[in-house]
């Protein structure tokens, strides 16, 4: 039988360009990689009058 890590979800970093990092837990691929991450911070309020 395979023997499996007791920690399944490894702690992770994301390096933004202007040198901020945030600190997570990782999800996906296992090594080294690099790609674009989109947010979308927008919000609606709606007011009934």
């Amino acid at each position: 039988m395979a023997s499996q890590s007791a920690n399944l979800a490894p702690a992770a970093k994301l390096a933004l360009e202007d040198g901020t990092v945030f600190t997570g837990t990782a999800f996906g691929a296992t090594a080294e990689v690099d790609g674009e991450v989109c947010f979308n911070t927008s919000m609606t309020v709606i007011k009934k009058f």
